[in-house]
């Protein structure tokens, strides 16, 4: 009985010799990203402490916080601009939408002292 090979057909490759050099693959990173973004959270994970997710008031108040900074930080990183009317409507549903309130909160949870 023979056995058929389960992939193409042809003649496989031979072995490498390892004589060639890989070039190792890095993480892109676009100057001031990263500092752009952390910057707005570090005030809020200031303002806020972990006891305060306890009040729904002040959970309301950072969530509110937290998707306005995410969306201006957005905003910014894309070079848009948003009317306030508009930033003022993205953030309500920014904050109110299932899967986003929960990611905020998860990282609230983590971040806040």
């Amino acid at each position: 009985m023979e056995i058929k090979p389960t992939g193409p057909g042809g003649p496989q490759s031979p072995a490498p010799d390892n004589s060639r050099t890989v070039k190792k693959f890095t993480k892109a990173s676009q100057p001031g990203a990263a500092s752009g973004t952390e910057q707005p959270f570090q005030a809020i994970s200031t303002e806020f402490r972990r006891a305060d997710l306890q009040d729904p008031a002040k959970v309301d108040q950072a969530l509110s916080r937290c998707s306005g900074e995410l969306l201006q930080s957005s905003l910014e990183r894309t070079g848009t601009t948003a009317s306030p009317a508009d930033t003022a409507n993205l953030t309500e549903f920014l904050k109110d939408d299932p899967v986003i309130r929960g990611k905020l909160l998860s990282y609230l949870e983590r971040v806040l002292t």
